[in-house]
């Protein structure tokens, strides 16, 4: 199964002004982004510092010291060593993304 994966943690002394913003309804946006526009089915996981409460299917892995090592923690959801879309709180999804979807899954 694909999964799409983003993160979110509290802001830190490393957090640059920028993303100072994203809370969990950035979270969600970004969920129902690919729900509309991903026809292969999905899990959506959101790598976080703290449990949160969402209306949308997120499935968090918290990390209470996520962020803490600034900006490379992103790459944390390589761990999970599944074929995988890993996207920032910012991706504004506006067209299918099926054709993305198939080359995570199907590409060697």
């Amino acid at each position: 199964m694909l999964t799409v994966a983003t993160l979110l943690w509290q802001p830190n002394k490393k957090s640059l002004d920028f993303s100072r913003c994203y809370n969990e309804t950035w979270v969600e946006k970004l969920y129902r982004g690919f729900a509309r526009n991903l026809t292969a089915p999905f899990r959506f996981v959101l790598y976080t510092d703290r449990e949160r409460a969402y209306s949308e299917p997120v499935e968090q892995l918290v990390q209470p010291d996520l962020g803490q090592g600034g900006y490379g923690d992103c790459i944390r959801p390589y761990a999970l060593g599944a074929p995988m879309i890993l996207v920032g709180l910012d991706t504004v999804v506006t067209g299918n993304c099926d054709d993305l979807a198939r080359y995570c899954l199907e590409e060697k």
